[in-house]
C-alpha cells in the first residue's frame, strides 16, 4: 500500500523536519522562526519587573549577597519562562558589580566623614590620652579612636542619632569636662553639620547606582531582539482527498531572542503525549516542550548542551539523556514542571565516544546505543540477566536510526541501505532494502515513509499477518544475520543501588 503527498516540504534541508506518531496518527513536524514585533503588553509587563527589582535591590542590607542572587535568580526566571533562551549568563555578576561597588562606596563615605568628625572635635575639645581605669585595664585614645572608625565604617545605621551614641561611650572618659551641654554642641556642630554632607553624597552614589541598575535592566529590553518561533505540526493521512484539503497547524508558540533554532527530537511517551527537543546551538542549550492531548507547555529548566540526546521509550518518569560533551548518561523524571536528576550511570567507553541515537527498553533495563561510528551496541543494566534466546542483529553495516514501538514488542532499526524489523528478544523477522526516511509499526502495518527535496512524501505500509511476523518474500535472501553473544551485548556492571533504586533516589534539579 503507498501513497504520495506533493508540496509539502518547504526547504531542501530535511534535518528541518521530523516525523513522529502523536494520538494514534503519523504527523510530519517543523519549527518556524519570524521576526516578529514584541507585544506592548509584554514589554509594560517587563519593565514593570524592572522597576520591582530595583525597588528590592536597593532595600537589600549590606552583605546579602545570597538574598542578592535570589533575587536575581527569581527575576531570571519570570523573563525566561517568556523568553527562554534571552541572554542573562552575565547579569548576576553585573549585578553584583553595582551591588559591592554601592555598599563599598557607601561605608568608604562613612569612613571619610567620620574621620572629619572626629577631626572637627579634637581640634576644639581637649582629649586625654590615656583614660585610667583602676583595677581594669587602661584605655589608650589611639585604639579607641580605631576601634570607633571600624564600628562607623561598617555600621548599617549611620545616622545622628547612632553615630552620638556610639561617639559618646567611645570618648566620654577622653574629654575633660564632658557634660550634657558639650554633647549637645557636639551634635549639632559638628555631627549634624557634617552628616548633612554625608547625605548628599549618599544622595549622589545612589543615584549614579541606581543609573548602572536602570541601564542594566534596560538593556535586557534594549538588545532583546524578537522572533516568533512556532512549532508545526502536518497530519499524514492514508486518504488523499483528505490530505490534499490538510494544512499546516501551530501546535506551540513562544517569543524568543533572535538566533538560529533546530528541532532536534520529538519524543513520544504515550499516545497522546511527547515531548519536543528545540535546540539552540548559540546558547548551546536544549529546550523541551511537553505536549498531552495537544496542549502544549515549555519545560521551566533548559538542558544546558546541544549535544544532548533523548533516549527513545523515556517516560515522564524515567527520562533517559545523554549528554555527549561531558560524557554523563543521567535518568531523570518530569516533576512540577521540571527535569529533576535521580540517578547518574556510565555508559561511555572507548567504543563509545559519542552517542547518535539510543532507545531505552524500561521492561529490561536495556540500552541500545548508535555510536559516532554508526555501530551498534546493546548494554542492559541488569548485572544478573543472561542470554535466554537466540538474538539476531544485522552485521557489517553502520545505522543512522533505532526506535521503539507497540509498547516495546518491536524495534525498528534503520541503516544507510537498509530498514529491519526485530522483535524485543532481537529476533530480526522483515528486512527491506530500502532506508526511509521514518519507521515505525503503527496498528497491524509496518510503515515507511520518504521525504525528499523533490517535495513529496512517499508512504509505503506492509501488513503484518497474525504470528506478528512481516509478510516479507525477501526474508530468505537475508544473509548478514549473526546470533547477538557476549561481545556485542555488553553488560554494565552497575551497583545494586543504581539497579534497585534507579528512580527512588531523592530527586534534584539544576
Amino acid at each position: 500500500m503507498e501513497s504520495s503527498q506533493n508540496n509539502l516540504i518547504e526547504s531542501d534541508n530535511l534535518n528541518n523536519y521530523i516525523i513522529q506518531e502523536n494520538s494514534k496518527d503519523n504527523y510530519l513536524w517543523k519549527i518556524t522562526c519570524t521576526e516578529e514585533q514584541y507585544p506592548e503588553i509584554n514589554l509594560d509587563e517587563l519593565k514593570k519587573l524592572n522597576s520591582t527589582f530595583s525597588l528590592e535591590f536597593f532595600a537589600l542590607g549590606r552583605g546579602q549577597t545570597s538574598n542578592l542572587e535570589n533575587l536575581v535568580k527569581e527575576y531570571t526566571k519570570i523573563i525566561k519562562k517568556d523568553i527562554c533562551n534571552i541572554d542573562l549568563d552575565d547579569f548576576l555578576n553585573k549585578a553584583k558589580e553595582i551591588f559591592n561597588y554601592f555598599h563599598s562606596e557607601n561605608m568608604s563615605i562613612q569612613l571619610e566623614k567620620t574621620r572629619d568628625i572626629l577631626t572637627s572635635v579634637k581640634s576644639s575639645y581637649k582629649f586625654n590620652n590615656i583614660y585610667r581605669r583602676p583595677i581594669i585595664s587602661d584605655l589608650h585614645l589611639e585604639r579607641e579612636e580605631s576601634i570607633f572608625l571600624t564600628k562607623m565604617f561598617e555600621t548599617k545605621n549611620f545616622t545622628t542619632e547612632n553615630f552620638m551614641k556610639e561617639f559618646t561611650s567611645a570618648f566620654k572618659n577622653f574629654i575633660k569636662v564632658y557634660n550634657p551641654i558639650i554633647e549637645k554642641t557636639i551634635e549639632k556642630d559638628y555631627v549634624e553639620r557634617i552628616m548633612q554632607g554625608f547625605s548628599y553624597e549618599f544622595s549622589k552614589l545612589l543615584a549614579e547606582a541606581r543609573n548602572r541598575l536602570n541601564t542594566l535592566l534596560g538593556d535586557v529590553i534594549l538588545n532583546f531582539k524578537p522572533m516568533k518561533l512556532r512549532i508545526m505540526i502536518y497530519q499524514l493521512t492514508d486518504n488523499e482527498n483528505m490530505q490534499k484539503m490538510t494544512q499546516w497547524e501551530i501546535i506551540y508558540e513562544e517569543f524568543i531572542h533572535r538566533e538560529p533554532a533546530y528541532i532536534k527530537q520529538v519524543i513520544k511517551f504515550s499516545s497522546n503525549s511527547v515531548i519536543v527537543c528545540v535546540s539552540f546551538p548559540i546558547k548551546n542549550m536544549i529546550q523541551l516542550i511537553r505536549i498531552f492531548n495537544f496542549e502544549s507547555k515549555a519545560i521551566s529548566n533548559m538542558l544546558p548542551d546541544c549535544n544532548t540526546v533523548i533516549a527513545d521509550g523515556s517516560t515522564e518518569d524515567c527520562l533517559v539523556f545523554m549528554q555527549n560533551t561531558i560524557k554523563h548518561a543521567f535518568i531523570g523524571r518530569f516533576y512540577d514542571d521540571r527535569i529533576h536528576i535521580n540517578n547518574e550511570f556510565p555508559v561511555y567507553s572507548e567504543n563509545i565516544k559519542e552517542i547518535k541515537v539510543v532507545c531505552y527498553l524500561k521492561s529490561k533495563n536495556e540500552f541500545f546505543i548508535i555510536n559516532q561510528n554508526g555501530e551498534l551496541s546493546i548494554y542492559s543494566v541488569d548485572p544478573k540477566k543472561t542470554k535466554t534466546s537466540t538474538n539476531q542483529v544485522p552485521i557489517s553495516t553502520q545505522f543512522k536510526h533505532i526506535s521503539l514501538t507497540n509498547c516495546e514488542r518491536f524495534i525498528v532499526l534503520l541503516s544507510y541501505s537498509e530498514a529491519y524489523v526485530f522483535t524485543s528478544d532481537l529476533k530480526l523477522i522483515y528486512m527491506d532494502h530500502s532506508t526511509p526516511f521514518y519507521a515505525s509499526i503503527r496498528g497491524s502495518f509496518f510503515e515507511m515513509i520518504n521525504l525528499n527535496s523533490s517535495m513529496n512524501i512517499n508512504i509505503k505500509k506492509v501488513p503484518l499477518d497474525s504470528e506478528n511476523f512481516v509478510h516479507n518474500p525477501n526474508m530468505n535472501n537475508v544473509t548478514t544475520i549473526m546470533t547477538i553473544n557476549a561481545n556485542i551485548r555488553n553488560t554494565l556492571k552497575l551497583t545494586s543501588d543504581l539497579i534497585t533504586g534507579m528512580l527512588e533516589d531523592e530527586h534534584f534539579g539544576p
